[in-house]
């Protein structure tokens, strides 16, 4: 009973993933909407952003203003918003501009729509429809744009309009490589840093010790001794002086040294 009973549960998964593999997207329905009406719609997107884009162009021209001079915040400012609203054109169609005039800007103006490349794709609570534009620059190279629109699922209410460069998967794998190289080594070096950082906390130790120990060694000097210079005075003695003066004095008055007698000395 429980084996018939699994076969039975397996063959209804089985017969469910086929239906769904085997349903035709231009035939499902999208909460409420067709293929052909994401389709049409898709269209009236492209077309809006791309006249939007004329406009500023235009407006950029009649002001004598470089491209990167124009300030895009406002398209997305509430008084334009308002007043656009009255033309059909949403919030995220005005938002789109920037991303266009950008594409522009590197490959040149919009050239075709692959229609045949317009696809819906269904992810959880988001469902995205994409569709291929060309863009073409003044020496004829062309480069390929994915234009897509982001809805909520379970309304179908656009949520955002993106324009980017088509990338193969090569490209894509590169990026993704280069992405993962930068974020390792960002990492490496902060984990460097961080273990620097830890080491540096083990001279902090070392330099106290240090201190301590200089300052054993400057206590333990022994004191000097101060000795006191005694400066020792030869005395002239006295008697000398006095027979070099009475042996002046009467060679000066021509006399004998007996004649007369040195009774003090006075020093100056």
């Amino acid at each position: 009973m429980k084996k018939k009973l699994a076969l039975l549960l397996g063959a209804l998964v089985a017969a469910i993933t086929l239906t769904a593999c085997g349903t035709d997207p231009k035939e499902a329905d999208y909460n409420g909407k067709t293929y052909q009406e994401l389709e049409t719609e898709m269209n009236q997107y492209v077309s809006v952003i791309g006249m939007l884009h004329s406009s500023v162009a235009s407006f950029v021209e009649q002001n004598n203003m470089k491209p990167e001079d124009f300030d895009y915040s406002q398209m997305t400012s509430e008084e334009t918003i308002e007043s656009y609203k009255s033309y059909g054109v949403n919030e995220q169609e005005l938002a789109a501009v920037e991303s266009w005039d950008n594409i522009v800007a590197q490959y040149g103006e919009l050239d075709r729509t692959d229609a045949e490349s317009f696809t819906i794709n269904k992810a959880g609570n988001t469902t995205t429809t994409d569709i291929s534009l060309y863009f073409k620059n003044e020496d004829g190279v062309e480069k390929e744009v994915i234009f897509e629109i982001v809805y909520k699922s379970w309304n179908m209410e656009v949520t955002g309009v993106t324009i980017e460069p088509y990338k193969s998967l090569t490209e894509k794998m590169t990026k993704a490589g280069l992405n993962t190289v930068i974020s390792m080594s960002v990492v490496f070096v902060v984990l460097i840093v961080i273990s620097l950082i830890i080491s540096a906390f083990n001279i902090f130790p070392y330099l106290e010790k240090r201190k301590k120990e200089k300052a054993q060694q400057v206590s333990a000097a022994p004191a000097v001794e101060t000795v006191a210079t005694t400066e020792v005075v030869e005395e002239t003695d006295d008697l000398e002086l006095v027979a070099v003066i009475a042996a002046a004095i009467a060679a000066s008055e021509g006399c004998s040294t007996s004649d007369f007698v040195v009774r003090s000395i006075n020093r100056r």
